[in-house]
């Protein structure tokens, strides 16, 4: 069984993959400006360049949106899964965060029946685990007298054929 830290630690693990796989999809696929922070001018020119290209070279957008391996529905998933993945650690937090408000009379309370289960699981354990070598026991003395059984039987048997 698993802890709920370990859980939440599992999940942000997830979360983190997830977010990983999309910002570098973004990277991957944006359409690349070159920019200079020092000059806005540049930066606008560039991009009204780029709508210009765009615009006059339908043929390249097209093969551009071809080259692109993720569809928006791809993007579209990717978001889903991020979010899921952040709401599934907010009720792990959740969870954690109702043990933490309980008094400590009340977790002093359920540490005591996690013991009594805890006992009464190890109670049924070595009960069963006394049965199992119980069996194992009668099984080896079974096991044994078929095995000299056996034995004796082709004794015999060789014995029949020899006097014959």
């Amino acid at each position: 069984m698993v802890d709920d830290l370990t859980k939440i630690q599992d999940t942000v693990d997830e979360l983190v993959e997830k977010m990983y796989t999309a910002i570098g999809v973004i990277q991957r696929d944006a359409i690349h400006l070159k920019t200079n922070n020092s000059n806005e001018k540049e930066l606008k020119n560039s991009i009204q360049i780029e709508n210009n290209n765009n615009n006059n070279n339908n043929n390249l957008q097209t093969q551009l949106e071809e080259e692109q391996v993720f569809t928006k529905e791809d993007i579209k998933e990717h978001a889903i899964g991020i979010v899921k993945t952040s709401k599934k650690i907010d009720k792990l937090l959740d969870r954690i965060s109702d043990l933490t408000t309980i008094g400590e009379e009340e977790q002093l309370k359920k540490l005591e029946e996690l013991e009594k289960q805890n006992e009464l699981v190890t109670k049924q354990l070595k009960e069963k685990a006394q049965t199992a070598e119980f069996w194992l026991k009668r099984i080896k003395v079974a096991l044994n007298e078929v095995v000299t059984e056996t034995h004796e039987v082709k004794e015999l048997e060789q014995k029949l054929r020899s006097n014959h």
